[in-house]
């Protein structure tokens, strides 16, 4: 790490987690977005909307292939016009090994994008909430988020318990799955997300009740056993949702007794955007 080139970010002032109407299924323009994180204090906010593919996969719910170089302007035009709020422009990614190359070659390598994320949002060309609760599907799943985690394309692995959508009940497969996913994400020090989005979802119900869809209380019980770097981010998918002041994810990370990691983030003297996970 380069500290003369970064500065140190207090995890409760950054969001790098960030939709906007870009995405089909978000609220707000991006200025709305800044200058809310500007009025909460924010050092740092990451645009991350969900990334569209060449083949315009996914596009139901995600940005039109047409407007990427819009998105990615007006992002590089915000990052100029606000010195006071460190602004990130990226992409929320479905991993897939189809599009890796893509991926590396176009958003990373050309230097396009300052980050990805990464989630797994649809198996089978199915999302994820549509899918039977089989441990098949859970195994799939998992194999697809190590697969990204292993993938050195990314910055941070969001939302990891999200097979919470379909596969309900917590049993011994989740548990080793979850476990999996642990341990590959402190191999390949790449951060999991507690994201703060499935708090404002619908509950589920389980044979022990209700619970949120996701963060999935026992998912993040078994971090406590892992020397695995822990974010939270907002997953905002309208401007106010930046603020987790009555959110319940703080709350929870208090409850289980995590220690949240900072963020570094700064520019290199070749013009290249540094971003680092602080354990």
């Amino acid at each position: 790490m380069q500290n003369n080139l970064t500065t140190l970010h207090h995890h409760q002032r950054v969001n790098l987690h960030t939709h906007s109407w870009y995405c089909g299924h978000g609220r707000g323009e991006l200025f709305e977005y800044v200058d809310e994180a500007k009025r909460l204090g924010f050092t740092a906010l990451g645009l991350s909307e969900h990334c569209p593919l060449p083949d315009h996969k996914y596009s139901s719910s995600r940005m039109e292939f047409h407007q990427l170089e819009d998105y990615m302007e007006e992002c590089r035009a915000l990052q100029q016009e606000n010195s006071s709020l460190e602004i990130l422009c990226g992409f929320e990614c479905d991993h897939h090994s189809d599009y890796e190359s893509w991926y590396k070659e176009t958003l990373i390598e050309s230097r396009f994008a300052d980050y990805l994320i990464f989630g797994v949002h649809y198996l089978d060309d199915s999302y994820l909430s549509h899918l039977p609760p089989t441990k098949k599907m859970l195994h799939a799943y998992t194999n697809l988020y190590l697969e990204g985690l292993q993938s050195g394309l990314y910055h941070v692995g969001v939302h990891p318990d999200l097979f919470g959508n379909f596969y309900v009940e917590w049993d011994s497969e989740t548990e080793a799955c979850s476990r999996a996913i642990m341990e590959c994400a402190v191999e390949n020090n790449i951060p999991l997300e507690i994201n703060a989005h499935g708090f404002r979802k619908r509950m589920i119900s389980t044979s022990k009740g209700k619970r949120y869809q996701y963060p999935q209380k026992n998912f993040w019980l078994l971090a406590k056993e892992y020397d695995v770097k822990v974010v939270i981010n907002s997953d905002a998918h309208a401007p106010s949702h930046l603020d987790l002041a009555n959110n319940g994810s703080y709350p929870l990370a208090e409850e289980i007794g995590l220690t949240l990691s900072n963020w570094y983030i700064g520019t290199s003297s070749n013009g290249e955007k540094i971003l680092e996970v602080e354990k």
